[in-house]
């Protein structure tokens, strides 16, 4: 997931729980563009409460392509699944 801040930002990661601590960087910084890119959930649930998320382009993808991504990825068929679900179940 992407996220937007202030480009070159520097942003320190606080308050983690003993369990998360090998899995969660202590400091984040924002590229020269001011995004930042990460799939780690919980520092996706702590970035979401101050940063805005950025919108990826799906909407170029034809659905026979986000069907097979989909199937590709559940393992599940994605005949009769609604566009919009099917890019749900992407994100997941």
């Amino acid at each position: 997931m992407k996220f937007k801040g202030e480009p070159n930002m520097l942003v320190r990661i606080t308050k983690v729980p003993q369990v998360q601590r090998s899995k969660v960087p202590k400091s984040i910084r924002f590229d020269l563009e001011g995004i930042y890119e990460t799939e780690n959930k919980y520092l996706i649930n702590r970035l979401k409460a101050k940063y805005s998320e950025v919108e990826e382009d799906v909407k170029s993808i034809s659905y026979q392509d986000l069907q097979k991504l989909y199937a590709e990825k559940t393992g599940k068929s994605a005949v009769g699944v609604k566009k919009a679900d099917l890019i749900k179940g992407l994100e997941e």
